[in-house]
């Protein structure tokens, strides 16, 4: 079984080529067994070529349908290309009808550098050019910038229509579904195509919504955290990514006059800029162990570097609950954990826990200064 992660450094090794992979919600939550014949298994790395970087070697992908009478343009690459192919079926518009209307699509194998040579061919002769695409406007930016000064160049639209508009969403994950109502109304409601059209006016099926009970975020039962996040009145605490990030939707009663969230591995930075300027001399950080084993250690050593007055409250318990419940990759033992954050420059490590039979005495070297368990 492969783990798809480790397609892009075998495509690199093999290619000589600077690779990589976008994995998709689809993929990321999801899993299977397959079997497959021996031929179709990559190489091991001993197998590979010597790494070489080709800054201008060019990855699959090209005009996939074009004629003399285009007019309309259509770009997507990855699986937003597949997703375009999807909707333009839906929208009842098959290669035939893509030639029939000339609408011509280019599918984008390299996506940085974008090769500009491509980009003019495929731009010759259109009138209007429609990028596709998720998040930011990455390949329409690269290819306004290609055709700039371009004598006759097409009108490039993507996140926004030649009006201003928002056609192709910034934000989210898009789909086959999403991509037909952008196209849809593009081509039917702009370029007149019947099929577009029609698709845009279709009975919509009315479905039966059941009814569902709302329940409010919540720590899963037995969490440590359920207690972890408990604080005196009117303590100020920092928020982070992970699962005690709920404390934003909790009672501040419970859970402090929460200020601030940081990016994951910045926690405590909040604190370390206001801190000069406030009256309040103490801030509680929380802090998961997954985080501080990968980049929140570093947090920790820029407040002891700060001298600013901070506490860390790290969760101990072995498991990234956000993301499956696995392990935490290269995650340390609790007495390990301990010796890092004295090693850091910390004041203080206490450990507190409901059964200190868990935290076996002996095992931390509390004796010689090392942490205390209570």
């Amino acid at each position: 079984m492969l783990d798809v992660g480790l397609h892009a450094p075998y495509l690199s090794r093999f290619t000589g080529l600077w690779s990589g992979l976008k994995i998709v919600t689809a993929v990321a939550d999801g899993s299977c067994t397959a079997t497959l014949h021996p031929e179709r298994v990559l190489p091991t790395y001993g197998d590979l070529p010597e790494s070489t970087f080709h800054p201008d070697a060019k990855l699959v992908g090209g005009i996939v349908a074009r004629s003399s009478e285009d007019r309309i343009g259509i770009v997507a690459a990855g699986k937003t290309y597949l997703d375009v192919r999807e909707a333009l079926d839906a929208l009842g518009l098959d290669d035939a009808e893509l030639t029939r209307y000339g609408i011509r699509l280019l599918k984008i194998g390299m996506i940085w550098p974008i090769d500009p040579q491509v980009i003019r061919e495929f731009s010759e002769g259109l009138d209007e050019v429609i990028v596709v695409e998720e998040k930011r406007p990455f390949r329409e930016n690269a290819i306004k910038e290609i055709l700039y000064g371009v004598p006759r160049a097409p009108l490039v639209i993507g996140k926004t229509d030649a009006d201003g508009r928002e056609l192709v969403s910034p934000v989210g994950e898009l789909d086959a579904d999403q991509v037909a109502g952008v196209l849809g109304r593009r081509l039917g409601e702009v370029h007149g195509i019947a099929s577009a059209r029609a698709w845009r006016h279709r009975p919509v099926i009315n479905r039966t919504a059941l009814p569902l009970l709302t329940r409010t975020p919540y720590f899963c039962s037995g969490c440590p955290h359920n207690s972890s996040t408990k604080v005196p009145e009117d303590t100020l605490v920092g928020a982070g990514i992970g699962c005690h990030g709920m404390v934003l939707i909790m009672d501040e009663k419970q859970a402090g006059d929460v200020t601030g969230l940081t990016q994951m591995g910045g926690e405590g930075a909040q604190w370390l800029g206001m801190a000069p300027f406030l009256a309040e001399n103490h801030f509680i950080q929380n802090l998961g162990d997954g985080t501080f084993t990968h980049s929140g250690s570093l947090a920790i050593r820029a407040a002891v570097a700060s001298g600013e007055n901070i506490t860390f409250k790290l969760l101990y318990n072995s498991t990234v609950a956000m993301t499956g419940g696995q392990d935490p990759a290269g995650a340390l033992a609790l007495g390990q954990v301990a010796r890092l954050v004295l090693a850091e420059g910390a004041s203080k490590v206490v450990i507190t826990t409901e059964d200190e039979d868990r935290v076996p005495r002996r095992r931390l070297s509390a004796g010689d200064g090392g942490p205390r368990t209570r």
